[in-house]
């Protein structure tokens, strides 16, 4: 289920914020394809994509012991030695060229293939007008931010011996989900719903996000966490989600609102 277009709301200002994000985004992620080669598109792991995603990308081992590695060894080939098989290695320069902590936010603007961008991209764009007309330009960055790191902390919290970096918006992507899901759950959402045939169809919000939501879970029963650098933070997912809930959920208690919206007719 791919959600494309929600309820036409007409605002006075665009959503800048949002465009501002998606924006960064695009431009880092063109530079990604830019020194790490063209199979970054299709999410091809090279050796110039491997040291931009461990030098930039959250390491939550790093966090852990508080040592930054500068080298690595990866396998990118394999050879004959002594009538066997045996990989090929080879050292990456993968220091860190900035704090272990700023990774935390550097990491939530790469992006490991195209199909990864896109996705995150679409949902911003659907979603994160709404929230950020509500909330007001400042605070939607704050919160933005805000739900990007918990995510990535979440993650941390169940991988600290890690050495995979964690990179993509989705954990603050689904924060933006959350806080929409407490919003706007009546509003109407226009999602293609793939089973046997392409179908668009038309669901309220909180539908669409519960799934989403459900959908994070029931992966998390088969694949806790990631096996490698392309997998899905599935923590992240959950840990951005529950951020947003929380803090619109007390956002609206201290502007005297309900949490759940009454649904007028």
């Amino acid at each position: 289920m791919i959600p494309f277009s929600d309820a036409t709301t007409h605002y006075q200002s665009k959503p800048a914020v949002t465009i501002a994000l998606i924006s960064i985004n695009t431009v880092i992620f063109a530079l990604q394809i830019l020194f790490g080669g063209i199979g970054m598109i299709f999410g091809e792991s090279g050796i110039e994509s491997s040291q931009i995603f461990h030098r930039w990308g959250f390491i939550p081992a790093e966090i852990s012991t508080g040592q930054t590695r500068t080298y690595i060894t990866i396998i990118t080939g394999y050879g004959i030695s002594q009538g066997q098989i045996v990989p090929m290695t080879t050292p990456l320069d993968v220091a860190t060229p900035i704090s272990d902590w700023l990774t935390l936010l550097s990491s939530m603007f790469m992006h490991s293939s195209g199909l990864h961008f896109a996705g995150n991209m679409l949902y911003l764009w659907v979603f994160g007008d709404n929230v950020e007309h509500r909330l007001g330009p400042v605070k939607y960055t704050m919160f933005y931010l805000i739900c990007g790191f918990v995510a990535a902390l979440c993650h941390w919290f169940f991988f600290q011996s890690s050495v995979v970096p964690l990179i993509g918006a989705s954990g603050a992507i689904s924060g933006v989900l959350g806080a929409y899901f407490l919003l706007y759950p009546y509003n109407r959402v226009k999602v293609l719903f793939m089973f046997v045939f392409i179908t668009a169809l038309e669901l309220q919000a909180m539908y669409v996000l519960g799934f989403y939501l459900l959908l994070q879970l029931y992966q998390l029963l088969g694949t806790v966490g990631v096996s490698n650098q392309t997998s899905v933070a599935l923590w992240a997912h959950i840990g951005g989600f529950a951020a947003g809930l929380t803090i619109i959920a007390v956002y609206k208690k201290l502007c005297g609102q309900p949490v759940w919206p009454r649904r007028f007719y």
